[in-house]
Formats: C-alpha cells, sequence, structure tokens
C-alpha cells in the first residue's frame, strides 16, 4: 500500500514538475519574442502601418510612404500619400516661399482622417475656402497623426513643424485625448513641467526600474488575458466603461454622470498652454478647436454595433453634458486662446448623424466639410488682416452653410 502511494506521489511530482518546466518555458519564449518586438510590455502602438515609433513623439507617420485604407462603411480603398516631413499630403517648399500663408492642423485620426480622400478631409477644404478669399497662396496642412492628444501634438510641433514656419497653428482636440494623454505621460520625459520628449518604450534598451504603469513582470498571465481568456473576468463590466486605463471607458469623461477626472484633465489640457506660449514665442497664431464625439451630437451617430461596444457607449444614447467643452472653453478665456466650439453648430444640422461615420468615431464627408466651414469663418474674423465679421446682410452666421459668404469680395489676409 504504502508503496503504490509513493508510486502516485511520485507521478504527481513528474506531472507538476512537468507542468512547471512548460510554464517556465513558455514564460521564457514570450520575453524572448517581447525582446524584439517589445509588444506584450510596452505602451500600444496606435495600429496603423503608416506610422513608425519614435524617440521623441512616441510614434509618428512615416515620410515619403503611401499606403492603402479600407473606408469603414463602404470598404472603398483610400490612397494615403505622406511628404518628406511625416505630414499627410504633398511636399512642401521650405525655407518657406514669399506670399504663402501656411496653416497646419494638428490632432489625432480625426484630423489625419484615413478613410478620407486627401481633398475631402476638412484640411483640403479649408485651404480651398481660404484660397478663395486672398491673393496670397494659402496652405493648409494635415499634420494629424492616429492616437495622437495635445500632448504628442507640442512635442511634434516642437521638434518638427516649427521647421515649416507655419503662420497659423489649428489644435483640434478630441474627446478621447484624455484618455490618451494618460497613457502616454507615464513615458514623457520633462523638466520643470516642460515635455522634452516621449520615448516610445520599445526604443529603450533597458526596461524601468519602477514602472509607474504597473506592468506585471511575469508575461504569461497578461498575454492569457488578451489571448484567451483563462484569467478575465466578464467581458463587459459595468465598472469598466468609467475606468480610464479601459478601452471601454476613454469616454466617460462625457457622460451625464461622469467620474472625477479632474487630475486627467488638467494633465491633458496642460500642453495646449504650453504650445499657445510656444506658438506667440515663434510668431504663430493658435487656435484651439474642439471636434464633438458623435454621442455628444445624436443618438443615431457612429450608431454601427461594434463601434459605439468598443468606446463603452450604449446604442441610442446621445449624452447631453457640456461640461467638457465649458472646461475647455474656460481653459481657452484663461489664457487668451482663440477657441472654436464646432459643437454649436453640429447639433443644429438637420440630420447630425451623417456628419459622422457609421462605424467609427470620426467625421464623414459631410462632417468634414462642415467643420472646414466653422474654421474658415473663425479665421477670416480673428486672423490679423482680416476685416470680416457680422454685417447688415449677414448679422448672426448662424447656420455654417451661412458663413462661406459672410465675406464674399474681401481680400485676406493683407
Amino acid at each position: 500500500m504504502m508503496r503504490s502511494r509513493l508510486v502516485c506521489f511520485k507521478h504527481i511530482a513528474y506531472a507538476l514538475t512537468s507542468l512547471a518546466l512548460l510554464a517556465c518555458g513558455f514564460e521564457v519564449g514570450l520575453r524572448v519574442y517581447d525582446s524584439y518586438t517589445g509588444e506584450l510590455t510596452t505602451a500600444r502602438d496606435d495600429g496603423s502601418t503608416v506610422t513608425a515609433r519614435c524617440w521623441w513623439t512616441h510614434h509618428r507617420l512615416k515620410p515619403l510612404f503611401t499606403a492603402t485604407q479600407l473606408h469603414p462603411d463602404t470598404l472603398s480603398e483610400i490612397r494615403i500619400h505622406t511628404n518628406s516631413f511625416g505630414v499627410r499630403g504633398r511636399e512642401v517648399a521650405v525655407p518657406k516661399p514669399q506670399g504663402v500663408f501656411r496653416v497646419i492642423c494638428l490632432g489625432d485620426e480625426t484630423t489625419f482622417a484615413p478613410e478620407t480622400d486627401e481633398e475631402d478631409t476638412f484640411c483640403g477644404r479649408l485651404e480651398v475656402l481660404l484660397q478663395a478669399r486672398t491673393r496670397l497662396k494659402v496652405e493648409v496642412l494635415n499634420a494629424g497623426v492616429p492616437g495622437y492628444c495635445p500632448l504628442l501634438a507640442f512635442l511634434l510641433a516642437r521638434h518638427s513643424l516649427l521647421s515649416l514656419e507655419p503662420d497659423l497653428f489649428v489644435l483640434n482636440f478630441d474627446m478621447s485625448d484624455v484618455a490618451d494623454d494618460h497613457e502616454y505621460r507615464r513615458d514623457v520625459r520633462a523638466r520643470l513641467g516642460m515635455p522634452l520628449a516621449c520615448p516610445h518604450p520599445a526604443l529603450e534598451t533597458h526596461r524601468r526600474q519602477n514602472d509607474e504603469s504597473g506592468r506585471l513582470r511575469l508575461l504569461t498571465p497578461g498575454w492569457c488575458k488578451s489571448h484567451i481568456g483563462l484569467l478575465a473576468g466578464p467581458a463587459d463590466r459595468p465598472e469598466d466603461r468609467r475606468d480610464i486605463d479601459t478601452p471601454q471607458g476613454r469616454y466617460a469623461w462625457l457622460r451625464d454622470d461622469p467620474p472625477d477626472w479632474s487630475l486627467y484633465i488638467e494633465q491633458a489640457l496642460s500642453p495646449i498652454g504650453q504650445l499657445h506660449e510656444m506658438a506667440l514665442q515663434a510668431r504663430v497664431s493658435f487656435m484651439l478647436a474642439v471636434i464633438p464625439a458623435p454621442w455628444q451630437i445624436s443618438s443615431g451617430a457612429c450608431s454601427g454595433r461594434e463601434a459605439r461596444e468598443q468606446a463603452g457607449i450604449p446604442a441610442n444614447t446621445v449624452y447631453k453634458n457640456r461640461g467638457p467643452f465649458e472646461i475647455l472653453e474656460q481653459y481657452a478665456a484663461e489664457r487668451q486662446i482663440r477657441f472654436v466650439d464646432a459643437s454649436q453648430v453640429f447639433v443644429r444640422a438637420e440630420q447630425p448623424e451623417k456628419l459622422y461615420l457609421h462605424n467609427a468615431p470620426r467625421l464623414s464627408v459631410e462632417g468634414h466639410a462642415l467643420y472646414a466651414r466653422i474654421l474658415e469663418r473663425t479665421i477670416l474674423r480673428t486672423e490679423p488682416g482680416s476685416k470680416s465679421g457680422p454685417s447688415k446682410e449677414h448679422p448672426d452666421p448662424g447656420p455654417v452653410r451661412e458663413a462661406a459668404h459672410e465675406t464674399h469680395g474681401r481680400r485676406w489676409p493683407r
């Protein structure tokens, strides 16, 4: 009897040892894989084939690159080209020629608009609209990068875009930027509160000893959770929709009952002021514009099932909370930053759901066209040299369909 028990224990010990060796081997394999790719222990990439990891801005567009993007609604192919400066569109001259008014639009994938032909983006439309108002040559450059936020936009302008000698920066704030800032800020290198660089963690030659992100030392549990769900909890937990660290919680601050993200919001807004100060020192005009999320405008906007599920937005939901827009407006007013709130016009559209794509939380061609007219109106009203504004014929531009005519016949800028 004793011998049979010993044999049984021996077999159990062999089995446990084999499992332990298998787990160790799997862990070693994951670490070898991660040492080459950095995909398991580093912050996310934006998932786009047109970007590359960067020492200064985490990631940026590949220069002189051509790619094809499928439209999320029609599945038609969209060709994307970048120039030698890593900006979407045609090549531009440096130094800037005389008689050129150059606008650079900063932002994330809403600005970059990979699902929209270049001439149909709000950048392309804005260039045409402004060109009709001046004898100068107008260039509107699309410097949007997927996954960006004001923090990375500031670093991109600081390290690269100022060399293009812009006359105006237009920073487009997206409602996902607070969550993006929270994710990238852990990798920022700063001095006296001023961001200097945000190197992609995969480019580091060593791992940080004190990792603020709380990543697990063992890679196996994280791999199992993300790939086969062995350790995952419920697929759609209510608390995930209020957690800034989850994909379903990135828009939580828009809710009618938002969580307290005051610290995250303050951190996300701080680079806007820094970008404004840098622009002032470089004698470049600066404008902050906010693009509303589709679920802030209409319950039917971006109603594709997966699009809303991935963002943690319930079907047929529209958030009436004006808090995010008021926070941005107050921040801009305190720093004397020109501010454009596009939501005021979007919500008055006859069919606001048509301003967004069905299967992605980004602007449709109609949305880009409307947003371009909103920006044109503000630039014509406020940019030095412009004397346009409300007149007896158009006392209040109101619906933007009238805005394009309010400066008809005027030449701008001087």
